[in-house]
């Protein structure tokens, strides 16, 4: 049996880390090691460590971030895989088994699954369309692909073949600079299902524009510099978020904030029609993903909403039979 080694970081809201945790150990698969890395909290750990000091392997370091967090644990992983959950996100019990499963069906290095978006105030759920993300997803990468990292699971033999480890200079987007390196060498599966559930709070539950803005041309600028061939449209689209980065500048207000969304609607739906037409016109590798059905819709852009004991969705290029149904 293949083993795996799960790797989580640590800085705030123990409280959230005592459900995250209590999700890795429900895995329906067996787990060979939880690495918690303490990236420089000052919380007090004594009741946690006290509960879960033997289930897991702890660690601490100074505060350097999340990348240098995560690189810490993969450093140490022993695992055949390596799966990477947030201390504030929750996986679904069957998460493990079905990457594992699916990985070792394909041959392939890394993968990830489909995932929710939670808000826990009120317990809806909102379902994030991956369903172009897998097999050759290197241009795609690019633009945009919905891949989070608490659904990630890597081989550990990538390690041996290049420098996958998580950009430290980056304090966000560094799981972005990461995933483009392993896309431009691997194909990635995509287990459909979602099977995580994302804690929407503070700066991960709204878009911040200008912070996006400066996000991209951070990525742009360090493709640029590795050399990657880049498409012309792709050139066009990076172009105009460094010329909104400089207009706009770091610091923001309601109105920058309100102008900058404005604004974004250009590179927006040139991304949207240049994602369609790389889909389109390429031919994407059926073996690399496993679909699922949510309510009667199979694949193609479900959009689920899930609130107050009944759902809502919508599909997109697909057949649905019903409009709303019990949850």
């Amino acid at each position: 049996m293949r083993t795996v080694s799960v790797i989580i970081p640590f800085y705030s809201h123990i409280e959230w880390l005592y459900e995250a945790i209590e999700s890795v150990l429900n895995q329906t698969y067996p787990i060979h090691e939880i690495i918690l890395v303490n990236d420089g909290s000052k919380e007090d750990m004594t009741e946690f460590l006290a509960k879960y000091g033997d289930k897991i392997t702890y660690v601490y370091q100074e505060n350097a971030g999340p990348a240098a967090a995560r690189n810490n644990g993969i450093r140490r992983a022993t695992g055949d895989y390596i799966a990477f959950e947030d201390s504030d996100d929750i996986w679904l019990p069957t998460i493990v088994e079905k990457q594992v499963q699916f990985m070792e069906e394909t041959g392939a290095k890394w993968s990830h699954t489909g995932f929710y978006y939670w808000w826990p105030e009120t317990d809806r759920l909102k379902i994030v369309n991956t369903s172009r993300d897998y097999g050759d997803i290197f241009l795609q990468r690019h633009i945009t692909t919905q891949i989070a990292t608490p659904s990630v699971m890597i081989n550990r033999g990538v390690y041996s073949e290049g420098d996958f480890y998580f950009p430290e200079g980056v304090r966000n987007g560094e799981d972005d600079q990461l995933y483009t390196k392993l896309a431009k060498n691997y194909k990635i599966n995509l287990v459909e299902e979602p099977l995580l559930k994302v804690r929407m709070r503070g700066s991960n539950s709204q878009s911040h524009a200008i912070e996006r803005f400066n996000l991209r041309v951070q990525n742009y600028k360090s493709w640029k510099a590795e050399g990657q061939q880049m498409t012309f449209m792709i050139h066009i689209i990076y172009g105009l978020y460094s010329i909104y980065a400089k207009l706009f500048g770091k610091k923001t207000s309601r109105v920058k904030e309100f102008i900058a969304k404005c604004c974004w609607t250009i590179p927006f739906v040139l991304e949207r029609i240049y994602v369609q037409y790389l889909f389109m016109h390429k031919e994407k590798e059926e073996i690399y993903i496993k679909r699922t059905t949510v309510n009667n819709c199979t694949g193609g852009g479900v959009i689920l909403y899930l609130s107050n004991n009944s759902c809502d969705y919508v599909c997109a290029g697909s057949s649905c039979s019903e409009r709303r149904l019990a949850a």
